[in-house]
């Protein structure tokens, strides 16, 4: 589930919380929020990216297609800044699509290792890519890899990277890793605090949270 604002995006809906309308989405593996709210995207089981916004209130259409995979695709995820997305398929294949004034260019590998992942920066220029490795670019340009098997990527507002390997949690900042946090099962998700005090990590229905102390470690919260 994907809450943003008073719309929440679950099972391939679009749920006003405050009207309690809901809007169908074509049937998807993967859809994601972009940050502002006002895009979303839904991706098929083939290669298919398509971009739907809200052209009026609980009126949700098709803005545009994308058809630069040959293979399914598996995850997508939006840079903060909303001209910026990455879709991965099933080859570990990596697109970045950018958009410029109202055009989008042709996206743009990277094409270093086969992926499972993407998370963008807030800095705009960082982009940290997950699979069996863990990669960091600048620019779109490899600069550092870490022999860490990924399976989750979450930067927070401050640019702090949670990066899961299975049971386990490392955190970095500036692509330099910080802390390594050791968990009793493998998470269903994880997530910031917009503050980027706090992680939130959900293992089936429980949620748990860390708190950064006076020493910059995080800690669980009793």
């Amino acid at each position: 589930m994907n809450l943003i604002g008073q719309k929440v995006l679950l099972d391939g809906q679009v749920i006003d919380t405050l009207s309690n309308q809901r809007f169908k989405l074509p049937d998807a593996k993967v859809y994601a929020w972009s940050f502002h709210k006002q895009v979303i995207v839904a991706l098929g089981i083939t290669n298919t990216v398509q971009l739907w916004t809200e052209r009026k209130p609980n009126d949700w259409q098709q803005a545009i297609a994308f058809s630069s995979h040959q293979h399914p695709i598996i995850h997508i995820s939006w840079a903060p800044y909303d001209v910026t997305f990455a879709s991965v398929d099933q080859t570990g294949l990596a697109l970045i699509h950018t958009k410029k004034q109202d055009t989008w260019d042709q996206p743009i590998p990277l094409n270093q290792e086969k992926y499972s992942v993407i998370a963008f920066a807030q800095n705009k220029s960082t982009i940290a890519a997950g699979g069996n490795c863990l990669d960091f670019y600048e620019n779109f340009k490899l600069v550092h890899r870490v022999n860490l098997p990924v399976q989750q990527l979450a930067y927070s507002f401050t640019d702090r990277l949670l990066a899961v390997s299975d049971n386990s949690i490392s955190i970095f900042e500036r692509n330099i890793f910080k802390q390594h946090i050791l968990l009793e099962q493998i998470p269903t998700s994880v997530s910031w605090s917009l503050s980027g005090s706090k992680i939130y990590v959900q293992i089936l229905n429980e949620t748990f949270q860390y708190v950064e102390n006076l020493y910059n470690e995080f800690v669980l919260q009793d």
